[in-house]
């Protein structure tokens, strides 16, 4: 993991990489490190990518649990949101863990009080 440049993975739907209020988020990740935009849903889609990145910020898919041991050690994981089996297999490899999906229900329930009426 490097420590000066650190390379940040972001795992997310293809849709998240062309939303104009998101590029200057994306931009100020590119001035602390290399980063790669990427929408895997599978272990072995993933695996390459986390064998590169020293952080992560995904959704809850694709859980790759079951290769975790084979990956290199990730300083940290940001997730929107994450299944317990995931989260226990990360912990258990000492990789920092975060969960931040409460942060999109209060914009999702306005959203859907406003739809219905």
């Amino acid at each position: 993991m490097s420590s000066t440049n650190p390379s940040l993975l972001v795992n997310l739907p293809s849709a998240f990489f062309s939303q104009p209020e998101l590029a200057d988020l994306f931009k100020r990740m590119e001035a602390i490190g290399p980063l790669r935009r990427s929408s895997h849903d599978t272990p072995d889609q993933i695996a390459a990518d986390l064998k590169w990145a020293d952080h992560v910020i995904m959704w809850s898919w694709p859980d790759f649990s079951s290769i975790i041991d084979s990956i290199s050690p990730l300083g940290y994981i940001g997730h929107i949101d994450l299944p317990q089996s995931l989260a226990k297999a990360e912990l258990a490899a000492g990789i920092a863990v975060s969960l931040s999906k409460g942060g999109w229900s209060p914009a999702v329930a306005e959203m859907a009080l406003t739809l219905t009426l």
